[in-house]
């Protein structure tokens, strides 16, 4: 548990927030994994709502939903803003064209394995902001759903269309970075940094499970790892932030991946190892100006969304 004098943190002391408190004081990463996850659940929560509503012509939970959904994770991480000292607002140059370049590299190889690279590049060599639909039509539907040609402006109407996208802008910009960079490019980057600890930290979170986890207590790297126990807190801690390992990269990395549509695992290896080079060249600053690179990106996707109707990555 950290000092809280230190840290200058004061829990609750009754009711459910002290059992909250108590939680993210419990380890490091609580309040780094938590908010991330909040956000996934909410936001598949929301779109199911949203879906099954509009079905029935209703289209005002979108915005609504997603709104609550970002102010109870705002206020969060506002809450637990001590425990996690390298979130900021730092600024730094480099966080221009590193989201501007890592989003144009998101784009095409989007655009490359959902099977559109050829008809999306024509249309914009041709001074096109969208395929014809003849186009769009002849893509195979396995590659690219019917949903990723609709324009949900068009489908909600013009009140509840731009209140959806001006909030989720907003939370894409100025929320997504904060509990996206605090996990993968400070929790997992720094926990995960050595391969042979983490493969043991793999190990012992499958010892635990039922069934398999019988198996793999009886055998001898059973008893090795008992000796000398890899602890997941530790190599938090006694890895800085900004330090860098092949292994560290490559499993943050592909966290971040799996988190987006298959046809966005490439564009974001591309973020994700340029989001942890740029950590490290600024690594005085803390987290803020990959949150800065990461926002900036986001709002560059949304302006190239608008701009050339190409609705499938939102």
């Amino acid at each position: 548990m950290p000092d809280l004098q230190k840290i200058k943190f004061t829990p609750a002391t009754s009711g459910v927030l002290a059992q909250l408190d108590a939680t993210m004081l419990s380890h490091p990463a609580m309040p780094r994994v938590v908010p991330y996850f909040l956000y996934v659940a909410g936001i598949t929560f929301n779109s199911m709502l949203d879906e099954y509503l509009t079905k029935k012509d209703i289209h005002f939970s979108y915005p609504i939903g997603y709104t609550c959904l970002c102010i109870i994770i705002a206020l969060f991480i506002w809450r637990y803003r001590k425990l996690t000292p390298e979130i900021n607002c730092k600024f730094h140059w480099l966080a221009i064209p590193t989201g501007l370049g890592v989003i144009v590299a998101w784009i095409g190889l989007g655009w490359y394995f959902s099977g559109q690279f050829d008809v999306r590049y024509e249309a914009l060599i041709n001074n096109n902001a969208t395929p014809t639909e003849q186009a769009l039509n002849a893509i195979d539907e396995s590659i690219i759903s019917k949903n990723d040609k609709i324009n949900f402006i068009k489908q909600k109407g013009p009140l509840f269309g731009y209140a959806s996208l001006i909030v989720r802008v907003m939370g894409m910009s100025l929320l997504v970075p904060f509990l996206e960079e605090v996990l993968m490019r400070s929790l997992l980057l720094r926990a995960l940094s050595n391969p042979i600890k983490s493969l043991k930290m793999a190990f012992v979170t499958l010892s635990d499970l039922p069934g398999i986890g019988e198996i793999l207590l009886k055998t001898n790297l059973s008893k090795e790892i008992d000796k000398d126990p890899p602890s997941f807190e530790d190599e938090f801690n006694h890895t800085p932030l900004g330090a860098l390992t092949f292994f560290g990269i490559l499993a943050s990395t592909l966290f971040f991946a799996v988190g987006h549509a298959p046809r966005d695992y490439a564009g974001a290896f591309v973020c994700g190892i340029t989001w942890c080079i740029l950590l490290r060249v600024t690594k005085s600053k803390g987290l803020g100006p990959v949150i800065w690179s990461h926002g900036i990106a986001n709002a560059a996707l949304v302006a190239y969304v608008l701009c050339y109707n190409d609705w499938q990555f939102l």
